[in-house]
């Protein structure tokens, strides 16, 4: 009986034609250009501060989810922190439900981790400090704060312990601009008990009020731009004097924008109006990346309107089809690197003949009209199925698929 053949039994880690993009991915084949461009927006955002905001487009199975989560392993691995999500789906979507998503993508692990490591340093200079305070300076410190600030000192009785408090939510006022409902979450979040914290949390991202820790306005009606560029600033901080922020930048990665088109007006007017103040609440370290398929750049103004548009940086990222040539080294990338190091290949394009893979590109250009990253996976996966259905590789690894097995193995089913 004859062994099974599989994709590992022809040296790949993982199946290279795979249609649905991995959600983390190592791999970029081809298009040497396109990389470079998104690469250098990346490398600007982590090291210059100023934020920016940027659009990929181009027509459907052109690369754009995979470039986007590619480019979210890169900048994870130098020191940023990459959100990504697909833009929400409901039936009223709104900025809230795309705020929603930035949080939870972000994590309460992480920013607990961000406010732990920010409060400890104003209770360093609050300690730094109090020893040479008068009592009556600790005491005009705990006048100045607004009233949630001073709810939460009726919690402890020590006179000490109250001037230390208000002196460490004095500074995440100041340093949060007088959000003192933010400040308190971030103490509690850093501080708090495991409830408190999880009210924290629950507060921030919009899933439960914050009253049991003071915070009298819901999430919904505060200001959830003002509140998603507090978010970046807690995360990328770097004005605190001996103190390395978490992140270098956030990069936030919105895929499939262009459902925005199958809202209404009042929804559509809400995300990109909404998307626009919380870029403008993130001045420093805060990347925006916005993907959306279409089949000519006039429709990206049409679907998210000018007053965001005029906010991108251009000209606008595009990705085209590939000509014969970038086809044939987009599809020799993908195969090399889908390979198991310690398999050694016979050819580059293996295992197909090069002449099969010419003949691949063919019928790609006369069935699609054009060539796409995505009609590449398609064509040459059924290609290697069919080859592998048919028995073509039973005698072991030295069979290539011919360019005369090509056409058969795509016809119609």
């Amino acid at each position: 009986m004859s062994k099974a053949v599989d994709m590992k039994t022809l040296g790949f880690r993982w199946n290279p034609f795979r249609l649905i993009p991995a959600e983390s991915t190592e791999i970029w084949a081809g298009r040497p250009e396109l990389r470079k461009r998104i690469q250098m927006i990346m490398e600007r955002s982590l090291v210059v501060s100023p934020s920016r905001m940027y659009l990929i487009w181009g027509d459907w199975g052109g690369g754009k989810t995979h470039s986007l989560r590619f480019f979210a392993g890169e900048v994870g691995a130098k020191g940023g922190l990459p959100v990504y999500f697909e833009l929400p789906k409901a039936a009223k979507t709104t900025f809230y439900d795309v705020y929603s998503e930035f949080v939870k993508n972000i994590g309460q692990a992480r920013l607990k981790k961000a406010s732990e490591k920010l409060y400890s340093h104003f209770e360093r200079i609050a300690d730094s400090k109090l020893g040479s305070m008068s009592r009556l300076d600790a005491s005009r410190i705990l006048d100045q704060l607004p009233i949630q600030g001073r709810q939460l000192l009726k919690k402890t009785e020590k006179d000490e312990e109250r001037s230390r408090m208000g002196m460490i939510i004095d500074q995440l006022n100041r340093f949060f601009d007088e959000r003192t409902d933010f400040a308190l979450a971030v103490h509690y979040l850093a501080k708090g008990t495991d409830d408190e914290s999880w009210a924290a949390w629950g507060w921030i991202s919009g899933i439960e009020e914050g009253k049991a820790i003071g915070i009298q306005a819901s999430v919904e009606s505060a200001n959830l731009q003002s509140i998603w560029g507090l978010i970046v600033r807690m995360l990328t901080f770097e004005e605190l004097e001996g103190e390395k922020p978490p992140y270098k930048a956030v990069f936030c990665f919105i895929d499939e924008f262009e459902d925005i088109e199958e809202m209404d007006t009042k929804s559509r007017l809400s995300i990109t109006n909404g998307l626009k103040a919380a870029f403008n609440h993130s001045p420093e370290r805060f990347c925006l990346l916005l993907s959306m398929s279409v089949p000519v750049q006039e429709e990206v103004e049409v679907r998210i309107g000018e007053s965001l548009l005029s906010r991108i940086s251009k000209p606008l990222i595009q990705t085209t089809p590939l000509d014969k040539r970038e086809t044939k080294n987009f599809i020799k990338d993908l195969l090399n690197q889908s390979r198991d190091p310690d398999f050694k290949a016979p050819e580059a394009f293996y295992p197909f003949t090069e002449d099969a893979v010419d003949e691949v590109i063919n019928e790609i250009e006369e069935q699609e009209g054009k060539i796409t990253p995505r009609s590449i996976l398609a064509y040459c996966g059924t290609v290697v199925e069919m080859a592998v259905l048919s028995r073509t590789f039973e005698s072991g690894t030295k069979a290539r698929i011919p360019p005369s097995f090509v056409e058969k193995a795509l016809e119609p089913i």
